[in-house]
């Protein structure tokens, strides 16, 4: 038979079980909410050449993940080390590295574009994207909000193909996601300036016409008018002058 010592000391070695588990518990919710806290992304830099990447920012401005969105950029990720660096570092080490260099050619457009949720990070982060394009040929960059990064995941696109994407439609509404996804930037950016409207167009027709009016001026055709005129006075003079002499010949 137990006695209230022996009771006691059994209760105590359960509750000490317990609070043991319950710690564990916490403790494992805590490392998880913080998993979950330095892992979200709160930005996207989206780099496109033909290689479409995507580099997954946190709120911390650190990489924490790069996405391929084609088979260049899936050979171009697994040959980068970003992953824990500062967005800003990272960018660079990318435009520096041998892997990038082969993809890009000194004509090539380099796209970046800057999305997320967090619009004071966004607007950070663009700025010092645009000191960086400042130092690289043909870099341009601009924002897209977080319904774009939706949009653009959805059709299986990186955000930057994805604007390009929209902007060919515009002109070319027969363009499928699946030809651009394999397009690069430059082909891209060739076609939409080769569909859209040439602005010296209007003002050269323009000017044809005006050249066209010139030529067809009726001036000449005046002109000739007169000279058709003159003709018509010079035979009405010869005739008159033909009738007087014949009357002076029937008076002598």
């Amino acid at each position: 038979m137990e006695t209230a010592q022996t009771i006691q000391a059994r209760k105590r070695r359960q509750y000490g079980k317990w609070i043991a588990a319950a710690a564990s518990f916490c403790f494992m919710v805590m490392i998880f909410a913080g998993y979950q806290f330095y892992f979200s992304a709160t930005a996207v830099i989206s780099i496109d050449v033909n290689p479409s990447i995507e580099l997954n920012i946190n709120r911390f401005d650190t990489v924490i993940s790069v996405k391929a969105y084609n088979e260049d950029g899936q050979d171009l990720a697994e040959n980068l080390d970003v992953i824990f660096m500062k967005y800003g570092e990272a960018v660079q080490a990318i435009m520096d590295s041998d892997a990038f260099a082969g993809y890009r050619s000194e004509d090539d457009v380099v796209s970046v574009a800057v999305a997320g949720y967090d619009e004071k990070q966004q607007k950070k982060i663009l700025t010092d994207m645009e000191s960086c394009a400042a130092e690289e040929k043909n870099m341009y960059c601009y924002y897209a909000d977080g319904d774009e990064i939706a949009k653009a995941h959805e059709a299986g696109l990186s955000c930057g193909k994805y604007r390009a994407y929209l902007e060919l439609q515009k002109l070319d509404p027969d363009v499928t996601v699946e030809e651009v996804r394999e397009m690069t930037m430059r082909e891209i950016r060739e076609r939409i300036e080769e569909l859209s409207p040439d602005p010296d167009d209007s003002s050269g027709s323009t000017a044809q016409e005006e050249g066209a009016g010139q030529r067809n001026g009726t001036g000449q055709r005046n002109g000739a008018g007169q000279r058709n005129g003159a003709g018509q006075k010079e035979g009405a003079g010869q005739s008159g002058k033909g009738h007087m002499h014949r009357r002076h010949k029937g008076a002598e």
